[in-house]
C-alpha cells in the first residue's frame, strides 16, 4: 500500500523515553527539584520543549541552566542503553527488500546518526531530517513538504509514522496518511488514520 515511509525516532523507532526521563529528572534535582518519574516522563513524551517550559512556569528556573544541565546527563547515556524496539531491524529491512523506502524526521540532533549505526540499523534509511537540517518543528509540515519534493514522492504512498500527537500533526498538515504507534496502551489519537501497538502490525498496513 505505501512506498515511503516516515519515521519518527524517539519512542517510535527507539525506546528512548527511560533515558530521557531520568537524563531530566536528574537535570531537576540538580536545581533542587524532586518531581515524580512519572510526571517527567509525560512532560518528555509531549515534547522537550514543553518539558523545558512547564518546569520554567511553575518553578521559576532558568530554562536555560536546565537545558545544559539536561544535554549534559543525556550526553553521558551509552549508546547500548537505547536501543530499538523489538522488529525494528526486521522491518526496515524488509521495507528495503521490497523496493520500498525508510526516511527519519526528528526534532533529535546528530546524536541520531549514532543510535542507528550502533545497531546497524543506519544503512536502511535513504534520508534523514533531524534537528540540525533547521525546519520548523513538528507539528509544522515544513520537513515533511521538503521530503515529498526532495524525493518526488505520491503523498497517497506515503506514510508518517510516530508514538506522539504533533507526529500526526505533522503528518496530517502534510496531506499524508499517518499511524500512531502507542506501544505503552498510554492513549489513543483519534486523528491518525491507523494505530498499532507492535511493530508486527504495520507489514499489513505497509503491504509487505
Amino acid at each position: 500500500m505505501f512506498k515511503h515511509i516516515i519515521w519518527d525516532f524517539d519512542g517510535t523507532l527507539y525506546d528512548t523515553y527511560p533515558t530521557i526521563t531520568l537524563s531530566f529528572k536528574k537535570a531537576l534535582e540538580h536545581m533542587g527539584i524532586v518531581e515524580d518519574h512519572n510526571m517527567v516522563s509525560s512532560m518528555v513524551k509531549v515534547a522537550e520543549a514543553h518539558a523545558l517550559d512547564y518546569y520554567e512556569r511553575v518553578y521559576k528556573i532558568d530554562r536555560k541552566a536546565l537545558k545544559e544541565k539536561y544535554d549534559t546527563f543525556r550526553k553521558e547515556v551509552q549508546l547500548m542503553d537505547v536501543k530499538p524496539f523489538p522488529s525494528v531491524d526486521a522491518i526496515c529491512k524488509d521495507i528495503v527488500i521490497a523496493k520500498k523506502y525508510n526516511y527519519i524526521y526528528t526534532n533529535r540532533g546528530k546524536s541520531i546518526i549514532d543510535h542507528l549505526d550502533h545497531f546497524d540499523l543506519l544503512q536502511y534509511f535513504t534520508d534523514i531530517i533531524r534537528r540540525e537540517n533547521n525546519f520548523a518543528r513538528k507539528p509544522a509540515p515544513n520537513a515533511l513538504l521538503y521530503l515529498l519534493d526532495k524525493h518526488k514522492m505520491n503523498p497517497l504512498e506515503v506514510i508518517m509514522i510516530g508514538d506522539r500527537d504533533i507526529d500526526i500533526l505533522a503528518g496530517k498538515n502534510a496531506g499524508i496518511r499517518t499511524c500512531y504507534f502507542d506501544f505503552d496502551n498510554e492513549k489513543k489519537v483519534e486523528i491518525a488514520d491507523y494505530t498499532v501497538n507492535d511493530m508486527k502490525e504495520l507489514y499489513g498496513i505497509i503491504g509487505l
